[in-house]
């Protein structure tokens, strides 16, 4: 029942079978209610009792189990996230609609006791009527947000390391399902979809993330050769069913001779901006622009540093909130695990100190790998920024809208790289765990990194020392290029860029 389901979606067989059931539950309603506007009584009380009867089943055989396995493991900590906040809505919305209709069931066929048997039988069945046709909807819309929506496309990208293999989660499948790495390589698993995910070993004493959100990444190092099937804990299972996988770890010397399914081709991801065309922008000044905004080197998906900038900044920022919520309810491990997601974030994961700093067992990160300030060789999304903006700058064809607005990032990544320095170290103090004060100077810090901050008080926040951030680099990145992009903040921020041409 694991397996793929039948309508198209990226639903499993089990999810597929309980949105149709759900639909004909809605069906038979309706059906019954059709019979008793035509006084055909009998006929509705029986249509009726038999579509209670199987959403009492629905509940019982498939729905407590889906929703167990697929939504319960992150309650309460995530409720926050639209995957897990409408499960929740859903399923409190269908536990009174049941217990409701159950009883209007029982009440026609004078199954319960003479002091609960209400007389305005009309009011009661159509509330209770209602009732099920907004639980349906909300489970429609439970179906469509788990399992229609697009993965954040992007390219199988090789690892930077030799040994190193990423391995996306998009579309609900592992991509590609089977990698071979030598001898105490390391496969990262980096989910791109807006469902959660894990990677979890059928022998889970090998390796076993926590939930990864959109963007979330886990890191394994192998130190034995053979094989290790695993699978993603909510749409997956043991024996290669569902989302699942397998690592084939082997010698150097046999890597050559070993070859591993190839990857599915992936689709050309679509940038967040407008891709600058060459034509467009002065020879020499293009490559720079494009590393800005389409394709940044050394990254594990593709994409531009100014734009995986400004995305790594708002996870950072999302882990802050969720660190001072733990804070406030004096939550140590959550305080720790969020500490722990922040700075392997910040530091990336050529830092000799990334990794399981909580002491939990596992090593998590809530960013992609590249880290925002520089780690080993890799000279993390700030840096890199910064360097595509320089060359730019300097590149001997720049028109003057190209310096003026390289200019306006470099000051934006400078502000940055002091603020990040700052929060590395509060975050690595917090996975030690309580503290108010380091846990309210890093959730500022996290807000100047993301959106920056309104200085002198004007009412703006640009592109000059000590206000701008993330949003505003990422921002001029695009003007570099001649764009004038949609604004990717919520309405009511302040935010102002000076964009002269």
């Amino acid at each position: 029942m694991n397996g793929r389901g039948f309508l198209g979606t990226n639903a499993m067989l089990l999810s597929d079978l309980s949105l149709a059931l759900g639909l004909s539950v809605a069906f038979l309603l309706t059906v019954g209610v059709i019979m008793a506007r035509r006084r055909r009584l009998t006929v509705h009380r029986w249509i009726q009792s038999s579509a209670v009867t199987l959403n009492v089943l629905q509940v019982g055989v498939i729905m407590l189990a889906s929703f167990a396995r697929s939504a319960a493991p992150g309650i309460p900590a995530r409720l926050g996230e639209p995957y897990f906040a409408i499960a929740v809505a859903h399923g409190l919305a269908g536990s009174v609609t049941l217990v409701f209709g159950t009883f209007v069931a029982l009440r026609a066929n004078e199954l319960v006791p003479s002091s609960l048997r209400f007389h305005n039988f009309k009011l009661f069945m159509r509330t209770a009527y209602g009732a099920y046709m907004t639980v349906t909807l909300l489970g429609v819309w439970v179906y469509l947000t788990w399992y229609t929506g697009a993965p954040r496309e992007g390219s199988l990208v090789a690892s930077t390391q030799s040994n190193e293999v990423v391995v996306p989660m998009a579309g609900f499948v592992f991509n590609p399902e089977t990698v071979v790495v030598p001898l105490g390589g390391s496969v990262v698993w980096i989910n791109q979809d807006g469902a959660p995910h894990t990677a979890t070993a059928e022998n889970d004493s090998v390796f076993k993330s926590d939930l990864l959100s959109k963007g979330q990444s886990f890191r394994h190092a192998f130190d034995v050769v053979g094989e290790f099937p695993y699978f993603c804990e909510l749409h997956g299972s043991a024996g290669r069913e569902g989302m699942a996988g397998l690592i084939k770890v082997v010698t150097a010397d046999q890597l050559p001779l070993v070859a591993a399914s190839a990857p599915r081709p992936a689709p050309t991801p679509q940038p967040t901006a407008f891709v600058p065309v060459e034509q467009a922008l002065p020879r020499q000044s293009f490559a720079a622009v494009q590393r800005l905004l389409v394709d940044g080197p050394g990254l594990p998906t593709k994409v531009g540093y100014a734009i995986g900038l400004h995305d790594q900044a708002d996870e950072m920022l999302r882990h802050s909130k969720l660190l001072a919520a733990a804070q406030s309810s004096g939550d140590a491990a959550g305080v720790k695990r969020h500490a722990e997601h922040i700075f392997n974030l910040i530091a990336g994961s050529r830092d000799p100190r990334f990794g399981d700093l909580d002491g939990d067992g596992h090593a998590q990160n809530a960013g992609d790998g590249f880290g925002l300030l520089l780690n080993g060789d890799q000279a993390g999304y700030i840096g890199a920024t910064a360097d595509a903006a320089r060359a730019a700058l300097t590149a001997v064809d720049a028109t003057p809208d190209i310096r003026l607005h390289a200019q306006h990032v470099l000051v934006c990544t400078d502000n940055m790289e002091r603020w990040t320095t700052d929060a590395r170290r509060l975050a690595l103090d917090l996975t030690k765990g309580l503290n108010a004060n380091a846990a309210a100077d890093l959730n500022v810090l996290a807000n100047r990194i993301a959106r920056g901050e309104d200085v002198d008080g004007d009412g703006e926040i640009g592109p000059v020392p000590g206000e701008g951030g993330g949003l505003v680099a990422y921002l001029h990145a695009q003007y570099m290029a001649g764009l004038v992009p949609s604004t990717p903040y919520s309405s009511g921020q302040s935010l102002a860029t000076t964009h002269t041409h």
